[in-house]
């Protein structure tokens, strides 16, 4: 998961956007891991104290958030896919007039 978002976010920047997708890895990543060490992970810890549950529940924020950036990321490829297009699509007409 972590590796398509590498992906995704290299084709971006090959696409000539890099602050975009910088923002989405800081705030997808780093954001909701913070979030949910400071607001969830106590809440679900109290719940399963005592067991290895509550290590897995902190070991699953990693593919939440991998997921949920990779979602967002795409979002962002998509949108600066259909902007190069449109730019490409427009300059090929003005061209063959």
């Amino acid at each position: 998961m972590c590796g398509i978002n590498d992906v995704v976010v290299g084709s971006i920047r090959g696409m000539g956007t890099a602050v975009s997708p910088m923002l989405v890895s800081l705030a997808g990543i780093c954001g909701f891991r913070l979030i949910w060490i400071w607001g969830v992970f106590p809440y679900l810890r109290r719940t399963f104290e005592g067991t290895n549950t509550q290590y897995m529940l902190l070991f699953i924020s990693y593919f939440i958030s991998w997921a949920i950036t990779l979602a967002f990321q795409l979002l962002v490829y998509k949108k600066t896919y259909n902007k190069l297009k449109i730019k490409f699509t427009a300059k090929e007409k003005e061209q063959s007039v």
